[in-house]
């Protein structure tokens, strides 16, 4: 004979507001989306007159489906039981619901891959499963590596994407609809905003091969600053201006007074060789 389910089994968020377990408050989740619900049981222990509460957007997916909920509450043996079947219904509901949108968005997908292929498809580095977040691998003229992170809105191409990069500074871009490809018009923005920090790679590639770097410890494309290990239990930490990293990068010693204090007197007085 199989083990009665419990509620915390099926809905492990939907926590009991009393004592008697006739009430229930909380989230039920279905394909990783989670819905706002709440049901209060009569004294009678009758799920038939049970009363639910939810979400609108529940509500909205289970709309044309009142009757049905309403019977599977008469036939379920306890509120463990029922909350199976209408996580299952909801489950077909919201996969029912994902391939009608895409069917629905056949032209999204088209034009994305063709946007793909003017870049080339061995830039992409990854893309989810929605279509809706990519990862677009560039090189400088060093062949370090670089990737942008590209979040597609729902009106691509109309609504430009948002962006992250690896890039130590801002990456303002433009976005044109009036090219054949936008999406391509982007990439060659961020191989062309490469250019300007290059020198700053350089230095800070330097850095980390002929000194001891303390912090940080993997440091990325992104980062401005190191740690480097002086001796005598003290460091200095450097911050290296990304666009004129030649500049006299941002000096702070760490460490003992009596070890640091020489060194940045030393410093000051030899900072006209710089």
């Amino acid at each position: 004979m199989a083990a009665k389910l419990e509620v915390h089994e099926v809905c492990p968020h939907l926590i009991p507001q009393d004592s008697n377990g006739r009430r229930y408050d909380g989230y039920i989740t279905a394909r990783r989306k989670s819905f706002r619900f709440c049901i209060t049981i009569p004294e009678d222990n009758s799920l038939k007159d049970a009363r639910i509460e939810c979400s609108w957007k529940l509500r909205l997916l289970l709309k044309d489906y009142e009757s049905v909920i309403k019977q599977r509450l008469a036939q379920s043996a306890d509120l463990a039981s029922f909350l199976v079947e209408l996580k299952d219904i909801m489950e077909r509901l919201l996969q029912s619901q994902n391939e009608e949108q895409a069917i629905s968005q056949p032209k999204y997908y088209t034009q994305l891959i063709e946007e793909i292929e003017a870049i080339s498809w061995n830039k992409l580095v990854f893309v989810d499963p929605s279509f809706k977040v990519l990862k677009l691998l560039a090189r400088d003229s060093r062949q370090r590596e670089h990737v942008i992170t590209i979040h597609l809105s729902q009106q691509h191409p109309l609504t430009p994407p948002s962006v992250t990069t690896d890039l130590p500074g801002k990456f303002p871009f433009n976005w044109s609809t009036t090219q054949p490809s936008p999406l391509k018009g982007l990439y060659h923005q961020f191989e062309e905003a490469l250019k300007t920090y290059e020198e700053f790679w350089d230095i800070m590639d330097e850095i980390d091969k002929n000194t001891w770097v303390l912090e940080p410890d993997q440091p990325s494309r992104s980062c401005t600053t190191r740690r480097i290990a002086l001796g005598n239990n003290s460091s200095i930490h450097l911050e290296v201006n990304p666009v004129h990293p030649r500049l006299l990068p941002e000096c702070r010693f760490l460490g003992a007074d009596h070890v640091i204090i020489p060194m940045r007197e030393n410093l000051n007085v030899n900072l006209n060789l710089w």
